[in-house]
């Protein structure tokens, strides 16, 4: 049926540029594997040598002129379509020499590529590519031949998307690993009948059969369970019809069928069909532009608004709809103001003012927070947070500003909301809220770890390190610095979910100490190594008390002396968890946790400890109740 192969060869290699290479492997398998080379009376090629009792010379043709088609016609489209199609828009767009997953994902010196399979990202990769069949595709090793340019572009790649697994790039192996497990089914079922031409028929030869390919098929369906992409993987997404999709025929509606576009990256895939739809923000000649507010990816909220804001003042485009998170523009002079309806801000206000997670915390009487709902995909470790909070009084300051602050368990910040702030906010900051009003802002999703807290304040101006900014806070569980934030949940990941807990400081447990210095401060627990004395974070986690105000504001000094008691290297700094945490505003009778970063450059070694505190201004150190003003605190080893 060569009319079909060159039908379907054609077809295949019209998809991608990089799917010829497919084709010239076939065409190699289809040479090597059916043409006969025949001189004098020898066979040289295609079977077992014997005497030709035929033409002196003899190629037996079909599969092997196929075969030479297919490599030749495989290669000349390869080339064009790299070099003569995708390398231009790669120069006009990337600036690269070539296509840029030629020019700038792979090692300059081919000698480099091997130590690359040392890594285990793609060891992980190539393994989970033979997962996918049980294994079975290793037994016909002259099919996966046919992939192995893609192979070898996917694993050696320098870009991590190629090798993952989880992208585009190695949907064309899926043929191929599909036709080698079939045909290694089949292998192993041949090799139940016949072993060096010795015929197994009995009952063991049968049920051993049926045992390697049920291995085979729970390999199969345990990778598909864990990395899969169907209703039957654990990774399974689900997707609900919201009043907020729902609103998008009323948009596209608007739009003529013929006119360019240019649409925001959710929205995107609706209009793709028409003649020219850009991806905004790139605009070119798009007489339409249809923007999805809360769903633009690859580009920052703060970065979205602005543009928007410079197209609806800028006199050339005519706002022609907005509500609930979309904006529809048309390319038209207009010089009178157009400002946003009330209804684009729906998005919002939520439907449901039932948070997964209760709260009733109130920040000065102006604003409260209700609750949050959890939001996350533990396949990416990727995680959200939707707050609902409440404006309690109208015409809120134009300066206050919400501040959910991420933190891991050593009181080290994950995230900025300054730099990283919710979309909610971003269009309809507290300023303009209603009073009474319910407000629901989802933090951008980001990889946080598997232990870590949600912490809230709320604040005037754009620094919440300074004390004076924070508005005091009741009701909360586990408030900090004179109530001015607040620790609202931990979260910690044993497995696969993501579980919420009550504000747990911290999740991981403190070396108990009782090391009491005068004034009534004691330090009273440790974290800095794991159980064999490596260093395995990179803060040293303190915890304190105090008996009575403490009337200074001493700077801790920890210092890493080596066995001849020379000090290598020192940490000298005000306390801070999460934010400054002067000592003179620790509360008594409260327990203190302060985070201490570690020296970067740390020579490979064993040290000891030595802490202590002392005034800043005068330099005068504190002194330790049993007597000298530093105590070794413990021992670790830097590698």
């Amino acid at each position: 049926r060569w009319g079909w192969m060159w039908f379907w060869a054609l077809v295949v290699m019209s998809v991608k540029e990089n799917m010829p290479t497919l084709m010239v492997m076939l065409g190699a398998y289809l040479v090597v594997r059916d043409w006969r080379l025949e001189i004098g009376d020898w066979r040289l090629f295609g079977g077992r040598q014997k005497r030709n009792h035929h033409s002196p010379f003899t190629i037996h043709h079909s599969p092997f002129i196929h075969g030479l088609g297919l490599i030749v016609i495989g290669t000349a489209w390869f080339l064009i379509a790299t070099f003569g199609v995708v390398a231009p828009l790669a120069r006009e767009y990337f600036g690269s020499a070539g296509p840029i997953y030629l020019s700038s994902r792979f090692p300059a010196n081919p000698l480099d590529w091997l130590p690359l399979l040392r890594e285990p990202a793609r060891l992980k990769y190539l393994l989970g590519l033979l997962a996918t069949t049980g294994g079975l595709a290793l037994l016909a090793p002259q099919y996966l031949l046919l992939g192995l340019p893609i192979f070898i572009a996917n694993t050696f790649s320098a870009f991590p998307g190629q090798y993952s697994g989880e992208q585009h790039y190695s949907a064309p192996l899926a043929a191929v690993l599909m036709i080698a497990a079939i045909r290694g089914g089949f292998w192993i079922y041949d090799l139940r009948f016949t072993i060096y031409d010795l015929r197994f028929t009995n009952r063991k030869s049968k049920i051993v059969t049926i045992l390697v390919f049920c291995l085979a098929v729970l390999i199969a369906l345990g990778y598909h369970y864990a990395y899969g992409w169907t209703p039957l993987s654990r990774r399974a997404e689900t997707y609900a019809v919201t009043a907020h999709t729902q609103m998008l025929p009323r948009f596209t509606a608007q739009i003529p069928a013929d006119v360019p576009i240019s649409a925001s990256g959710a929205v995107h895939p609706h209009l793709a069909h028409r003649p020219v739809a850009y991806t905004f923000p790139i605009v070119e000649d798009a007489q339409y532009i249809l923007v999805d507010v809360t769903d633009v990816p690859g580009v920052h909220p703060n970065d979205v608004r602005s543009r928007i804001e410079s197209l609806l003042t800028g006199g050339n485009w005519r706002l022609l709809d907005a509500a609930n998170g979309f904006i529809l523009l048309e390319k038209s002079p207009v010089e009178a103001a157009q400002p946003l309806p009330a209804d684009f801000y729906t998005f919002a206000r939520p439907s449901a003012h039932r948070p997964e997670y209760p709260l009733d915390i109130t920040f000065d009487n102006k604003v409260r927070l209700l609750g949050f709902d959890l939001l996350d995909a533990p396949f990416h470790k990727q995680t959200a947070i939707r707050l609902y909070w409440q404006a309690l009084q109208p015409n809120l300051s134009a300066d206050l500003r919400l501040w959910p602050q991420f933190y891991n368990d050593g009181g080290v910040p994950l995230n900025n909301p300054l730099t990283e702030p919710p979309i909610e906010t971003v269009w309809y900051p507290p300023s303009d809220w209603q009073n009474g009003e319910i407000i629901a802002a989802q933090t951008l999703p980001a990889n946080l770890g598997d232990a870590f807290h949600l912490a809230v304040a709320v604040l005037h101006g754009d620094d919440p390190a300074r004390f004076n900014n924070r508005l005091s806070l009741s009701n909360a569980a586990h408030p900090h610095d004179q109530n001015t934030w607040a620790t609202v949940a931990s979260f910690r990941r044993k497995s696969w979910p993501l579980e919420a807990l009550p504000p747990t400081l911290p999740l991981n447990p403190l070396q108990p100490l009782d090391i009491p210095f005068q004034g009534g401060l004691k330090l009273i627990g440790l974290r800095m190594t794991s159980d064999k004395g490596q260093m395995t974070e990179d803060t040293i986690v303190l915890s304190w008390q105090v008996a009575a105000p403490l009337p200074l504001d001493y700077t801790v000094f920890i210092h890493f002396l080596d066995a001849a008691g020379n000090t290598v290297a020192q940490i000298d700094a005000q306390p801070q968890w999460v934010f400054p945490l002067p000592t003179s505003r620790w509360e008594p009778g409260k327990r203190i946790l302060t985070s201490h970063p570690l020296p970067s450059l740390l020579p490979p070694g064993t040290y000891r400890l030595q802490l202590g505190l002392y005034d800043w201004q005068s330099l005068e150190r504190l002194p330790l109740q049993t007597g000298g003003d530093a105590v070794i605190i413990g021992e670790i080893s830097a590698q």
